[in-house]
C-alpha cells in the first residue's frame, strides 16, 4: 500500500488514502501521530507465518472476523481502563469511563456529550 506516493507497510486500510489524512490525528486522538507515519513497517512477522496467517483469515467467515475484532477490542478497551485506574486511583468508576471515552473522542464531542473535559478534571 502506499501513503501519498510512499509505502506504508502492510496496513490495508483504504480509508488511509484520503487527501485529509494528515490531520487524522486531530479528527480521530485515539490513533495518534503514529497512524500516519509513511514507510513504517507495522510487522515483525516472518513473511511465511505472516502468509499462512493470511490464509487462515481468508478462510474465515465474515462472523468469525468480527468476532475477533470485538474481542480485541474488548481487550485493548479493558487494558487501557485498567491503565486508567492505575493513573487516577481516587476517582470513581464514571469518571474511569469518562476518561477512556475522552482516548476516542475529541475535547469539543467529550464537553458536548457530557458536559467533562480530562483536562479540566485532573
Amino acid at each position: 500500500m502506499r501513503l501519498a506516493g510512499k509505502p506504508f507497510g502492510r496496513l490495508r486500510c483504504s480509508w488511509l488514502l484520503k487527501p485529509a489524512v494528515k490531520d487524522m490525528h486531530k479528527r480521530w486522538p485515539c490513533l495518534g501521530r503514529a497512524a500516519i507515519v509513511p514507510s513504517m513497517s507495522l510487522s515483525d512477522t516472518p513473511p511465511a507465518i505472516q502468509e499462512r496467517m493470511d490464509a487462515a483469515y481468508r478462510r474465515m467467515s465474515p462472523a468469525e472476523k468480527i468476532g475477533r475484532m470485538a474481542a480485541l477490542t474488548g481487550t485493548i478497551r479493558a487494558l487501557a481502563l485498567a491503565g486508567i485506574r492505575a493513573e487516577h486511583p481516587g476517582e470513581s468508576s464514571r469518571q474511569h469511563s469518562l476518561r477512556l471515552a475522552a482516548r476516542f473522542l475529541t475535547r469539543e464531542q467529550m464537553v458536548a456529550a457530557f458536559g467533562w473535559a480530562p483536562d479540566e478534571n485532573r
